[in-house]
């Protein structure tokens, strides 16, 4: 499986603008490592063992950083490469985001197919082949469910929930959910200690379930040949996969609180139909026109207070009346919003307003040429450090699972922080 293929709990894409000098460039699919350096305020893009800084697109630009300094886990991967301008590029990315990763040990995680599994397998629905070996049974079964990991040679990524069915969630017995693009496969540990796949259906993650991310040496073996797991191992993973659940509700509901906020601030400040703008100094000025509602709202805006503003063609229903069938996050990004940077001065008697924008240049060029200002449905610096001090309260929860008597294994990989889960050694494989 490729990794735009790659079932997540939340998909986002975003284009950023990088250096074109380099003659191989960034082919589709190509996957890449994204980091957000906080000193710095920089986003670099790792491929090919080099690291290059790329600059999000205004559209685009909110949602990235709520990724980055979220710094929740994700795979991101090139699914559009644009018009090459001058020097620059557009690249557009896919970036599936994880509430957890589960990073396994570098030691065998062996999954059993019996017959009847194989024979599903090798279903019109699926490999399409009745006389396929059971070495390309195993080999399908690997490209349907799994998405290699080219940090790290010989380990695969999967997506997986616990309680995809209601014997799940009544079982006492360790097992999980692996969803693949198009097929889905229920996995349980046996009695004798392997794992098994004891489901495998065609279909795809509809609900709103947690899914994690597992990274480890995962294959598919004759069930009477793979290795055998200690049943508290595969129990820690059950705990680990339910508790996505609750994370991703509790994080959804911080973000619902935050957007309230932030459109009662909008609200309180105004809405400011702007005639003209023009770039001067560093700046961006913007002639409103006032009437008897927004005069009094204009004679109380104040310079330096930490908000961004935002403009747009369309006035913001969002702020004075939102619609309650449609989640606010999806009215907000139906505004096509531009960020225009903080207040700085402000013309009492021409009624402009100046914004100080680290590229006006490139915000001229996005700008309607008639529109609306208001107070930015992004939020401020002060909300984007509540984001960041509740994020490290809610991932200090996350489970940390150390089941060997031996100190943790370190996890190097660049893509994202993981929940590290340090398993005991399984004992060699298990004859029949």
């Amino acid at each position: 499986m490729t990794p735009d293929k790659l079932p997540s709990p939340r998909q986002e894409t975003c284009t950023v603008e990088i250096d074109a000098g380099d003659p191989q460039g960034l082919p589709l699919l190509q996957e890449v490592t994204l980091r957000y350096v906080r000193d710095t305020e920089e986003v670099l893009i790792g491929h090919s063992g080099k690291w290059q800084a790329c600059t999000p697109r205004q559209d685009s630009r909110e949602t990235l950083m709520d990724v980055l300094q979220a710094d929740m886990p994700r795979v991101a991967v090139v699914s559009r490469v644009g018009s090459q301008k001058a020097r620059n590029q557009l690249v557009t990315l896919l970036l599936s985001v994880f509430p957890n990763v589960l990073d396994w040990p570098p030691q065998a995680f062996e999954i059993g197919v019996d017959e009847k599994i194989a024979e599903k397998a090798r279903s019109r629905q699926c490999l399409g082949d009745s006389s396929a070996s059971a070495e390309e049974v195993m080999a399908w079964l690997s490209e349907a469910l799994l998405c290699p990991d080219p940090q790290s040679p010989g380990t695969s990524r999967a997506a997986i929930s616990y309680g995809r069915t209601k014997a799940q969630r009544g079982s006492t017995v360790a097992s999980f959910t692996i969803w693949g693009d198009r097929f889905v496969a229920d996995v349980a540990l046996q009695p004798d200690g392997r794992l098994r796949i004891e489901n495998l259906i065609k279909g795809r993650q509809k609900d709103d379930r947690g899914l994690s991310l597992l990274q480890a040496p995962i294959s598919f073996h004759d069930a009477s040949q793979a290795s055998a797991f200690r049943h508290e191992a595969l129990n820690q993973i059950k705990a680990i996969t339910a508790q996505a659940d609750s994370y991703l509700g509790l994080w959804r509901r911080y973000n619902d609180l935050e957007r309230e906020i932030i459109l009662r601030r909008a609200r309180d400040v105004g809405i400011f139909r702007f005639s003209r703008f023009d770039s001067r100094a560093g700046r961006l000025e913007f002639t409103v026109d006032l009437d008897q509602a927004s005069r009094p709202l204009f004679d109380k805006l104040s310079p330096g207070d930490d908000n961004d503003f935002d403009a747009s063609v369309v006035r913001p229903q969002v702020i004075e009346q939102p619609r309650p069938e449609v989640p606010l996050q999806q009215q907000i990004k139906e505004l096509q919003r531009i960020t225009i940077g903080k207040l700085a001065e402000i013309d009492v008697g021409n009624h402009r307003l100046l914004f100080e924008h680290d590229d006006p240049d490139q915000v001229m060029e996005a700008l309607p040429a008639k529109g609306y200002l208001y107070v930015s449905l992004g939020g401020d610096t002060r909300r984007l450090q509540r984001r960041d001090e509740a994020e490290a309260r809610i991932r200090s929860a996350a489970t940390r699972v150390i089941l060997a008597s031996r100190p943790p294994m370190e996890s190097v990989s660049m893509s994202a922080p993981k929940t590290v889960v340090t398993l005991p050694l399984p004992p060699s494989s298990v004859s029949a």
